[in-house]
């Protein structure tokens, strides 16, 4: 039975992140983190919560330690390598707030 598996970029509050502290200096360490994870559990996994809540309330990207290190493309970058990984794995961006029209859901817009 497949199970359905985490790795967020997301809040700065997550304390599975510390080590993307770094990662402005060794951008590699990101990629490599996300095909280490996703490949280790390639074809046992169905999905991945791959961004966590990356769209504030109020006026676009969330300022996260993700995006100050690795600037605004770390989103499509995070969906690309897992994909490139488990192109079989359905890939999620979850965000609070998104499933209503108007507002962070208008946000949310370009990332679809």
């Amino acid at each position: 039975m497949k199970s359905r598996m985490s790795w967020r970029a997301g809040r700065d509050s997550n304390p599975r992140i510390s080590w993307v502290l770094a990662a402005h200096r060794h951008p590699p360490a990101v990629r490599d983190h996300i095909r280490n994870v996703v490949g280790h559990f390639n074809g046992r996994v169905f999905a991945w919560d791959m961004v966590n809540e990356a769209v504030d309330d109020r006026s676009g990207l969330r300022n996260t330690i993700f995006l100050q290190k690795l600037g605004d493309g770390y989103i499509a970058e995070a969906f690309r390598i897992a994909h490139e990984t488990d192109p079989d794995a359905f890939l999620i961006y979850n965000n609070y707030g998104a499933e209503r029209s108007g507002g962070k859901s208008d946000r949310d817009s370009w990332l679809r």
